[in-house]
């Protein structure tokens, strides 16, 4: 009997053995697709924090990603802010991932996008336990993942979620998977800092992995077929699992534990894909109001574009580029009015502006740092056509492109709407080494301009302004073939 138990041991022992080991070369991982950027945040916010801390967290499924840009939201609010989101995860997976992060940094502001507050879990829901394995993959922190496994999964599921060799062990048999190039690729997910083909960051440094939605927008073949499909989206079916309503109220108490402010954020939708929002909106409001917490709800008050939607039919669709900027701005002027005692500036933080300085972004917020020589000033408070422009400027974001930028305060006395004006210039510049005078229309920026702050901004060519032979603004005929829809 003895001999048979040592035998037995050192059996299991060397199964044990190889199958860490097998587990270790990433054979059975091949991390693609949303998977990739999935991973690529958890490294990303693991190296930020070695020295930084986080100052506004959001969190949720894929809505959140594609929904908000964190530089821009990072820049407008002089802070620093991240996503960590994972495709179709549910909000019970959210609450251990914001465990985990705590464990890192405490950030100020904690956004949880609402769509992964659902009923959804893997036992009623097709993708579900697959979306929940792929995010529990790609976490790091081993105590972390070993305390939520029983709260995660089903005790048959255990050997899936941490052994990608069982969960994938099919892929002997499947031709259309390379295991040794599933070896060599994974160091260089890992490792590399850079853009990956398709322009999404995929570094392990990169800050903004959460901004790599496209810009096709809704057209007019897939706007008729929600008018006369009708929406793929009954608010007053939709439901919070009691699961959820419970980690609903651990959320909250752990926030108020680690001092977080939470709040809550809808992604919108497509108008014409969704229905009864009202019902879901009482629905939910009365869930959420025992917490006493924030709510901005963007398909409330909907005033979005077609431009802002995926050229989609169906109900699962996300904003585009345009759309997460809108959304962006949005969410800034809310934690602008909620909560700005509570967001500390960075500005001035050495940290901060190699973050965000030379950024598109950073410009139409801040100001250009003194004698900094890339960056071109054409005009500082000057009068032109009555208005002060407070400043004007170009500089080279990129080897492929540069911009132009216009900031002026709206004066109460002023008979005039610069929504509708661009600002024009008339300058020398040497552009693709030739030297010539040429026009430069500065559009009004709806996503940039807050309130009496008129931003103007566009891309161009990466130039050389020589000189500026006048500024003048100039009335934008063109009209507008978007409405709110």
């Amino acid at each position: 009997m003895k001999r048979i138990t040592i035998k037995f041991f050192i059996i299991s022992s060397i199964i044990i053995a190889v199958v860490l080991k097998i587990e270790s070369t990433n054979a059975f991982n091949p991390i693609s697709g949303t998977d990739l950027y999935t991973h690529a945040r958890w490294n990303s916010i693991y190296d930020l924090t070695e020295k930084d801390t986080i100052d506004v967290l959001i969190m949720g499924n894929s809505r959140s990603y594609n929904g908000i840009n964190p530089k821009q939201l990072s820049c407008a609010t002089s802070s620093l802010s991240f996503i960590i989101g994972a495709p179709g995860t549910t909000f019970k997976d959210t609450y251990f991932s914001f465990k985990e992060i705590l464990k890192r940094t405490k950030p100020k502001l904690l956004v949880i996008e609402t769509y992964c507050i659902n009923n959804f879990s893997y036992t009623n829901s097709s993708g579900t336990l697959q979306s929940i394995l792929k995010s529990f993959s790609a976490k790091i922190n081993f105590k972390s993942k070993l305390e939520s496994t029983p709260f995660l999964f089903e005790v048959n599921d255990w050997p899936y979620a941490w052994l990608t060799s069982i969960r994938n062990h099919n892929y002997i048999f499947d031709e259309k998977q390379n295991l040794q190039e599933n070896i060599e690729k994974t160091p260089q997910i890992e490792e590399s800092i850079k853009k990956g083909s398709d322009n999404k960051y995929v570094g392990k440094y990169q800050l903004y992995l959460g901004k790599y939605n496209g810009n096709s927008g809704l057209k007019k073949k897939v706007i008729e077929r929600y008018k006369k499909e009708g929406p793929l989206t009954d608010g007053a079916k939709r439901f919070v699992s009691d699961t959820h309503k419970e980690y609903l109220k651990k959320l909250n108490t752990l926030c108020l534990e680690n001092n977080v402010e939470l709040m809550f954020l809808t992604i919108p939708v497509y108008s014409g894909s969704i229905k009864n929002h009202d019902v879901f909106r009482n629905y939910f409001g009365k869930i959420i109001k025992p917490l006493n917490r924030n709510w901005l709800d963007l398909q409330n008050n909907y005033d979005f574009l077609p431009s802002h939607f995926d050229n989609v039919y169906k109900a699962a669709h996300h904003t585009t580029a345009d759309g997460s900027f809108a959304c962006t701005k949005k969410l800034v002027d809310f934690i602008d009015n909620k909560y700005q005692d509570l967001i500390p500036s960075r500005k001035s933080e050495k940290s901060w502006l190699e973050k965000f300085y030379n950024t598109e972004e950073y410009f139409p917020y801040h100001s250009a740092i003194n004698n900094d020589k890339k960056v071109i000033k054409l005009i500082e408070n000057k009068n032109v056509d009555g208005i002060i422009v407070k400043e004007c400027a170009y500089t080279s974001i990129t080897q492929k492109y540069g911009i132009i930028w216009g900031k002026t305060i709206l004066n109460d006395s002023l008979n005039i709407n610069l929504k509708n004006y661009n600002l024009g210039l008339i300058a020398k510049v040497k552009m693709d080494g030739e030297v010539k005078n040429i026009q430069i229309i500065i559009p009004y920026s709806d996503i940039y301009s807050n309130g009496k702050k008129i931003v103007f901004l566009t891309r161009t060519k990466p130039l050389e302004i020589q000189q500026l032979y006048r500024a003048s603004f100039i009335e934008n005929k063109k009209k507008n073939s978007e409405e709110s829809i």
